[in-house]
C-alpha cells in the first residue's frame, strides 16, 4: 500500500511491497543444487518465510539548500562527504530513502541456534531487501521520468566515502515516519532489521554505486566491483582508499 505523509516535505511510504520467492536465485546464492539432500528442508523454510515477509520502503523528496566542497545541506541537515558533494554538484533534488525486508520474519522465527537455518533465512531476507529497493527505485524513476538513479549510503564502503554516523541525520529527515516501516537505528548507527539499507539517490547522468570506491574484499553486500580509476574523479578520497586496500 502506498501512503503519503507530510513531515515538512513530501514523504512516500510503501508498506506492502510484493515478494517473489525466486527458488533458482536462492539456490544460486546458497550454492546449492536442487538435488542436495537439504533442499526439501530449505524449500520448507523458504516457503514459510515467503508467506510472512513484508518488504517496505520510504522516501522523501529533498532539495539542495547549500553545498560546498566537503558538504551538502538538504532537508535542514548538513551532510559531510566530499564524494556526496561531488556527486550532486549538478542536481537540485535528491531522494532520501530507507528500504527493508521488514520485521515480520524476526518476530516469528526466533534464533534457535540453528546457524544453517538462520543463514537461509538471512539470504531470503536479503532477497526481500533487494526487491524492496528495486521496487522503490522503479517507483521514483516512473514518477519523475528518470532513467538512471545513482545512490549513496552512509557507512557503505570506508569512512572517507560517507561516515556511518551520518545515519542519524538521514533518519531525522523522516520524523517518526520510519516507524511505519518498522525500522530502528541503534546507538551504533546500525539498522534493525539487519537487512535494511538507507541512503540518498539522485538524478544524474552517471552510473555510480558506493561499492565502486570501496576496496573491501569478500563483501557479501557488494553491488559493483571496486574501481581504482575513480581516483581521477575523486582524488582525495580515492587515494586514501587505495592506500588502505589490502595488499
Amino acid at each position: 500500500m502506498k501512503k503519503e505523509t507530510n513531515h515538512g516535505s513530501h514523504v512516500i511510504i510503501f508498506d506492502d511491497i510484493p515478494f517473489d520467492l525466486d527458488e533458482k536465485k536462492l539456490l544460486q546464492e546458497l550454492r546449492m543444487e536442487a538435488s542436495h539432500p537439504l533442499f526439501p528442508e530449505l524449500l520448507s523454510v523458504a516457503n514459510q518465510v515467503a508467506k510472512i515477509i513484508k518488504p517496505k520502503a520510504i522516501y522523501r523528496v529533498c532539495y539542495i539548500e547549500d553545498r560546498d566542497e566537503g558538504s551538502v545541506t538538504f532537508g535542514g541537515q548538513k551532510f559531510e562527504s566530499k564524494i556526496l558533494s561531488q556527486n550532486v554538484k549538478e542536481v537540485e533534488r535528491v531522494f532520501a530513502y530507507i528500504a527493508t525486508c521488514g520485521i515480520e520474519v524476526d518476530q516469528i522465527f526466533e534464533n534457535d541456534g540453528d546457524m544453517l537455518k538462520q543463514f537461509w533465512i538471512d539470504s531470503i531476507k536479503e532477497m526481500a531487501l533487494e526487491q524492496a529497493l528495486d521496487f522503490l527505485f522503479a517507483e521514483i524513476k516512473g514518477k519523475y521520468g528518470l532513467n538512471q538513479l545513482p545512490s549513496m549510503s552512509p557507512g557503505s564502503g570506508t569512512r572517507e566515502v560517507w561516515p556511518i554516523e551520518q545515519q542519524k541525520l538521514l533518519f531525522s529527515l523522516f520524523g517518526d515516519a520510519e516507524k511505519s516501516i518498522d525500522v530502528a537505528l541503534t546507538e551504533s548507527f546500525l539498522m534493525v532489521p539487519n537487512k535494511t539499507i538507507s541512503g540518498i539517490c539522485f538524478a544524474q547522468g552517471i552510473e555510480y554505486i558506493t561499492c565502486q570506491l570501496c576496496p573491501r574484499e569478500n563483501c557479501p553486500g557488494r553491488r559493483a566491483p571496486y574501481n581504482p580509476y575513480l581516483r581521477e574523479q575523486f582524488p582525495t578520497e580515492a587515494s586514501s582508499l587505495e592506500e588502505s586496500k589490502p595488499k
